[in-house]
């Protein structure tokens, strides 16, 4: 009994790797048939399906498990190169912010909140090549939360770094 049921778990697994494969394959030439405009934003699940009854094979009627090819296959190149793009040009002023909190120890609290966005990033962006995270919210808040903390950040090691370079003055306090 024990042995039937690990053969259930092994086919299982193989059947859910075959259509794994089979998706990404249908994705990669729906994109190749519609480079331009893909195929329409959520319709890959009709375009895989009209596919699969062109080529003789059974629909399955399931999302492709990576963001890039839904991408691709949903809006063609430029949509994926726009995605892109926006991801590249959200996690930059990031990166830079970190380099710039490695000088000022003063505000290490701000370094560890930059570290946990890019480890959030990297998990996102882990995450979606195995899933389609196409039109979810995780990357457009990622990319405002972003955005928005290295301008944050900047203005405050800007603030840091002018009040570091006036001199203290000396205070004697006035007693009544």
């Amino acid at each position: 009994e024990p042995a039937k049921a690990a053969d259930q778990v092994v086919d299982s697994a193989m059947a859910s790797s075959e259509a794994r494969r089979r998706h990404l394959q249908q994705s990669l030439a729906l994109t190749a048939q519609n480079p331009v405009f893909g195929v329409g934003p959520g319709m890959f699940t009709v375009a895989a399906a009209d596919y699969a009854v062109k080529h003789q094979m059974r629909a399955d009627w399931l999302e492709t498990h990576n963001t890039v090819t839904q991408l691709s296959s949903e809006t063609g190149l430029p949509g994926t190169a726009f995605y892109l793009l926006m991801v590249l040009f959200s996690i930059t002023p990031l990166l830079s912010t970190i380099k710039r909190l490695k000088g000022v120890p003063e505000l290490q609290e701000l370094a560890y909140m930059a570290s946990a966005l890019r480890l959030s990033f990297v998990g996102t962006i882990a995450a979606s090549l195995f899933a389609n995270l196409a039109y979810e919210y995780y990357f457009p808040l990622l990319a405002g939360i972003s955005v928005s903390f290295a301008w944050v950040t900047k203005n405050a090691i800007d603030n840091f770094q002018q009040s570091k370079t006036l001199q203290p003055q000396a205070t004697v306090p006035k007693l009544i």
